[in-house]
């Protein structure tokens, strides 16, 4: 469940001013006035508190269906019921956050509840405010990364973002005076007091704050009267499929690549978030700056908004040297100054995180201070320590790397599997794909746990539907066994057991990261699927996409076209399979047939062109070959052979044509290779040694450390 509708609470009593108070407070009593002017395809995290109760059932309802895809222009929110996507969300406790937030003017109530209409209530105008109560305990997140190729539906035409995850929890909101603070506790306690005030209204609420704070971050569900949604977080629509990560990278990109700032979450063009609110840019209030003005992001911190610290860090760690107006002092200072901002970018992370609990500083303190660099030491105690702090806040990442770290041992950790795969499953929940898919991957293969193929392919099933097609060729490797076994070419498949039609389920998911994916490899090993089988035509159909990427594949359709299988024998197009497979032997195989005209038109021009490819210290006989049927190719061959410093080949060079030699031993030398100078030197000894004091003094100019070893090593040569 997200959430049930809002619903006013029962007051009992019965005196005269009770008979005056305002109704409960919803938008639609207290909002009105032009719409608001939203930023086109941003990144939005509005409250949704005052959604009406048949669009939170809608709400629900899709997300419980599969990745809830709608309409967002700031003014509404729009749930599209026949635009559908596969996928689930998964619900993540975090650290409990409670949060107080007053709404005092008729654009702070539009910026931050946009989803109802009315006209604006008196209330506002005679020294009132709307005072709202958070409690946030979890996320329901989803892993998906939607692109509109991949939506399925008429109305996917309407779309514009995909819900990405709810945070959940309890709400509480009730007018009072303006400039009041009114503590948690009271708002999700008004009205059942029996006090009568003009200033005292009924308040709408859902869920129970006693409730709240029974859950952990380790919790698997919300409690009962704490799981209404609060925000949504919504993400853009992709034009275009996602690319997916490859094995081995997670880990570094966490740290190096995938680091980003806190964008503002207010979708409204003009407001900023200032508190946990969005108001007026020009408040004058501590606000969360805008990523790309450092100097903004700096003076906000000063004030003590902690996003707007990650921000400036971020800013200082990543672009100083890299922006084209600092490369004068960058150069002068040989770096140092950029060691210097890095060095004052891990003071501001510790500062975001320890102050402000914002997990994406926490997450940077933590990868960075696993190593440490230049001026900051290695802190792996405090390291450890941030990242669990991040994972505890909800960031995905440091929950992924600090159970790698259990799963290997690794970081100074003991081995810890049931720690690295629960911290793993979380990051999982918390909307992180790749731990999704490591999950699923160790499930298939009994990698830290019991192999489990069933479990696996719930874990990784949704994300073909998605469109990640090389998770979904992975998964058909999985189903019909023969994931890692290249033996597989000829011995066929072997499909597991534990899922039912996993034989044809599996020949499904290759065909579909075939046809829609346009992935070559998954041609190429369905298309050895059925040649193994002897199915001749289902091969056919599959082999010759595959061949653009795997020489097997192209000898595999070569043996067909030679042979008949499936179809005429046809040497011309088994000769150009055999070329196609860049194997030395096919191809040298091949230019033989096109020299002698065996079984196809004769053509020695060809030949001698396939010959000259094959040309090198290591295919003499190639090499002679195409010097009998056509010596420029047998030159140019021999030349280029000779530039990549084959020995062999610039001595066939120097002996043919000494003018062509020495050409390429002058721009091999002249590009600082010990090779090309040594043969020089032989050539033209005064020459080399004035060709390395050129090139080292400018190197040296370069102040490259690997350059000055190259000069020593060359200068050594004299």
């Amino acid at each position: 469940m997200i959430g049930s509708s809002l619903t006013p609470l029962a007051c009992g009593t019965s005196n005269v001013a009770s008979q005056v108070k305002p109704n409960a407070p919803t938008a639609n009593e207290a909002m009105g006035g032009a719409d608001l002017s939203c930023k086109q395809g941003s990144y939005a995290e509005p409250l949704v508190i005052d959604l009406s109760a048949d669009k939170r059932v809608d709400l629900e309802s899709q997300m419980n269906a599969g990745v809830a895809i709608v309409r967002y222009d700031c003014n509404e929110i729009r749930v599209l019921k026949d635009c559908n996507l596969a996928g689930k969300y998964a619900f993540a406790g975090v650290s409990m956050k409670e949060q107080v937030i007053s709404l005092q003017n008729e654009d702070e109530l539009r910026a931050n509840l946009p989803f109802s209409s009315g006209s604006v209530g008196a209330e506002l105008e005679t020294g009132s405010q709307l005072d709202l109560a958070l409690i946030m305990i979890g996320k329901r997140s989803t892993a998906a990364k939607v692109a509109r190729p991949v939506l399925e539906g008429s109305q996917c035409g309407e779309a514009t973002h995909f819900v990405r995850a709810a945070t959940v929890g309890a709400f509480a909101m009730k007018t009072g005076t303006k400039g009041r603070v009114a503590a948690a506790v009271e708002l999700f306690g008004a009205g059942t007091s029996g006090q009568s005030s003009a200033q005292e209204k009924r308040a709408n609420k859902d869920g129970d704050i006693g409730s709240c704070k029974t859950s952990k971050p380790s919790s698997d569900a919300p409690p009962d009267q704490c799981q209404s949604a609060i925000r949504v977080e919504l993400v853009p629509i992709a034009q275009e499929l996602p690319t997916a990560k490859k094995d081995g990278e997670k880990k570094d990109e966490a740290a190096k690549k995938d680091a980003k700032p806190i964008e503002n979450p207010c979708g409204a063009e003009g407001f900023v978030m200032v508190g946990g609110k969005c108001s007026r840019a020009d408040s004058g209030a501590p606000h969360l700056c805008d990523p790309k003005d450092s100097d903004d992001c700096k003076a906000q911190c000063d004030k003590g908004d902690m996003g707007s610290c990650h921000n400036y860090a971020e800013a200082v760690f990543s672009n100083f040297c890299n922006d084209p107006s600092k490369k004068q002092v960058c150069d002068e200072t040989n770096g140092a100054e950029n060691d210097r901002r890095e060095a004052e970018a891990v003071g501001y992370w510790r500062q975001a995180c320890d102050k402000g609990d914002i997990a994406d500083a926490c997450d940077q303190i933590g990868n960075y201070l696993l190593t440490g660099f230049k001026l900051v030491k290695a802190d792996k105690p405090t390291a450890l320590a941030a990242l669990d702090k991040g994972c505890q806040l909800g960031k995905a990442d440091s929950c992924y790397l600090l159970g790698d770290s259990y799963l290997k041992g690794d970081e100074g950790l003991k081995k810890d599997t049931m720690k690295g795969l629960g911290l793993t499953d979380r990051a999982c929940k918390l909307g992180d794909q790749y731990s999704c898919q490591k999950l699923g991957e160790y499930y298939f293969k009994g990698e830290y746990r019991s192999k489990d193929p069933a479990r696996g392919y719930e874990f990784l099933g949704q994300f073909c539907a998605q469109g990640e097609w090389e998770t979904c060729q992975e998964l058909g490797e999985h189903l019909l066994g023969i994931f890692d076994r290249y033996d597989a070419k000829m011995t066929g498949v072997n499909p597991v057991k534990e899922v039912p039609r996993a034989n044809e389920l599996g020949r499904e998911l290759l065909d579909r990261a075939c046809s829609k994916g346009k992935r070559d490899d998954a041609c190429a090993r369905l298309g050895h699927v059925y040649y193994v089988e002897q199915k001749w035509e289902m091969a056919r159909k599959y082999l010759p996409t595959g061949c653009k990427g795997d020489g097997d594949t192209c000898l595999r359709m070569a043996d067909m076209e030679l042979n008949g299988k499936g179809g005429p024998k046809d040497k011309a197009s088994a000769v150009e399979y055999w070329i196609a497979s860049v194997d030395d032997k096919f191809v040298a195989q091949a230019a033989e047939a096109l020299e002698k005209g065996d079984g196809l038109p004769r053509n020695t021009e060809r030949a001698a062109e396939l010959y000259g490819k094959l040309c090198n210290s290591e295919n003499k006989p190639a090499c002679a070959n195409a010097k009998r049927l056509d010596k420029k190719v047998w030159l140019d061959a021999i030349a280029e052979d000779c530039s990549r410093e084959d020995e062999w080949s610039c001595r066939e060079l120097m002996t043919a044509d000494k003018s062509r030699h020495r050409t390429e031993i002058d721009k091999l030398c002249g590009g600082a290779s010990e090779f090309g100078c040594k043969e020089l030197k032989k050539l033209d000894g005064a020459a080399a040694k004035k060709m390395v004091e050129a090139n080292c003094s400018k190197e040296r100019a370069d102040k490259s450390d690997d350059d000055k070893e190259s000069c020593k090593m060359l200068e050594s040569m004299f």
